[in-house]
């Protein structure tokens, strides 16, 4: 979503592909759903305040094509008992009779208290809507008294889905054990639910999981989760928290032991968090994440603060599911923006005169062959090396894809890596202060903000026998 300010350059990192507030803060993506062809995108806003410090609500998009959105303000207020601390996260199931949301209600109380062990409520709340234009009346489903003994009260974050004539809900929770844990209930008619057990892991893997998902692909299932205190690492899990999947063996409403070790990242870039995906009327699983992520102050920053907004959502990705692993890439809808397609030499320095545009290099074909041959007659291994302005860089060189930012046009981002067998394809979408770069068919993504002295980009391509396209990107 284009937010253009009356002179552009007061605000020269204002997102054009990517949906971002009016103004204020904004985080993670709720309500996902796609009813009567018309897409429907709710997300966490604090209007008043570029850092997340106010009122905690909902705002409010809709598109015809996922690429083009129309904002419809403030959608849900905390204006309730349950929810005067905060309208959090939550989901959107629909049905003939409309849209159907889910959200936890947040409260506070007055006092000197941890709000991890007392003083916090956290109420499950459903509004229904007949077509997103005006909510309905706030039914209060669970509160603290309907979760197990051994979770804290942090429990938050629901998504709901129906299946074989029942109504199903994951919650994300952090246990007094410090272990975090999904929680099910189920439900005949949306609003009396009971509790049916927890998938969790045996050992603890992280303190709490945010944002939880169950789907299936291909007679697959899986769990999508935010784990928060997992150790960082140089290659795995480097951001504070994480987003990941599992596979799930006994089905996606049952509880169960999940498999640590089977966790996947999503994404490996600075800012991607709270991803959440649904189904669209052609029947494609598509994920959108919050471009950002919590609790980073005194790592890396946006310098967006300073023009009255913070964070936007990624670009909406179709899931598919191939060779036992979920890739991600931009929706088909994406390509119609393209516009001036031109091959591009290899070392030739491509100049744009607009931030947004789009870059596809493939016939890369570097495996781990090419990168032992060092180890066998003393070559170089085959290598890739991607320049943007002289101060981002992507490389792939020994089996390591990285991202890199050479100096403060990262706002603090350093380096990001990703262990990656072979290279075969990349595609680049830049969008002002804003890039997504999918490696192997997006079976790997790295996802980051961005903040180049505005005006011309250059471009600078780094490998022989590729071949590399590059198109402007019209600005929605």
């Amino acid at each position: 979503m284009n937010r253009t300010t009356e002179n552009e350059t007061k605000d020269p990192y204002r997102l054009k592909l990517h949906l971002t507030p009016p103004a204020g803060w904004l985080n993670d993506p709720n309500g996902l759903c796609q009813y009567n062809g018309t897409y429907h995108a709710f997300y966490q806003y604090v209007p008043e305040n570029a850092l997340g410090k106010g009122r905690k609500c909902w705002g409010h998009a809709v598109s015809s094509d996922l690429i083009h959105w129309k904002d419809e303000g403030i959608f849900l207020e905390p204006d309730r008992p349950f929810d005067r601390d905060g309208v959090y996260s939550g989901c959107a199931l629909i049905d003939e009779n409309g849209i159907h949301l889910f959200y936890t209600g947040n409260v506070k109380e007055e006092g000197d208290y941890d709000y991890i062990y007392e003083g916090r409520q956290a109420a499950q709340v459903l509004v229904e809507t007949k077509d997103g234009s005006r909510a309905g009346e706030k039914r209060l489903l669970l509160t603290n008294d309907d979760y197990p003994k051994d979770c804290t009260l942090h429990v938050r974050d629901p998504k709901v889905w129906k299946e074989n004539g029942r109504y199903h809900m994951v919650l994300g929770a952090r246990k007094n054990s410090d272990q975090g844990a999904v929680l099910l209930y189920d439900s005949a008619d949306m609003v009396t639910w009971e509790y049916v057990g927890e998938m969790t892991t045996k050992n603890p893997f992280g303190y709490m999981w945010e944002c939880p998902d169950c789907f299936e692909m291909e007679d697959a299932a899986f769990l999508s989760i935010c784990p928060q205190g997992l150790p960082r690492g140089e290659f795995q899990n480097q951001n504070v928290y994480q987003s990941g999947y599992v596979h799930l063996k006994e089905g996606i409403a049952k509880p169960q032991i999940v498999e640590a070790e089977a966790f996947t990242e999503w994404d490996k870039g600075f800012d991607f968090y709270a991803p959440q995906t649904f189904t669209d009327e052609q029947g494609r699983r598509i994920l959108i994440g919050w471009m950002g992520l919590p609790d980073i102050e005194g790592e890396y920053s946006n310098p967006t603060v300073g023009d009255g907004w913070q964070h936007a959502l990624t670009l909406p990705r179709e899931i598919t599911y191939e060779a036992g692993r979920l890739c991600q890439r931009p929706v088909e809808e994406l390509k119609r923006l393209r516009r001036n397609e031109r091959e591009v030499k290899t070392g030739e320095t491509s100049v744009l005169s607009e931030g947004i545009y789009e870059v596809e290099i493939d016939k890369i074909e570097i495996n781990q062959k090419d990168i032992n041959q060092k180890d066998i007659n003393g070559m170089e291994p085959a290598s890739c090396h991607i320049c943007f302005n002289q101060d981002l860089v992507l490389d792939y060189q020994d089996g390591v894809f990285s991202m890199k930012f050479l100096n403060r046009t990262g706002a603090g981002r350093t380096v990001r890596r990703a262990e990656i067998g072979s290279l075969e394809d990349i595609r680049i979408i830049m969008d002002t202060s804003a890039i997504e770069v999918y490696v192997n068919q997006g079976s790997t993504v790295f996802t980051s903000r961005y903040y180049p002295v505005f005006g011309e980009s250059r471009v600078v391509i780094d490998y022989e026998k590729s071949r590399i396209r590059l198109w402007d990107l019209e600005s929605v």
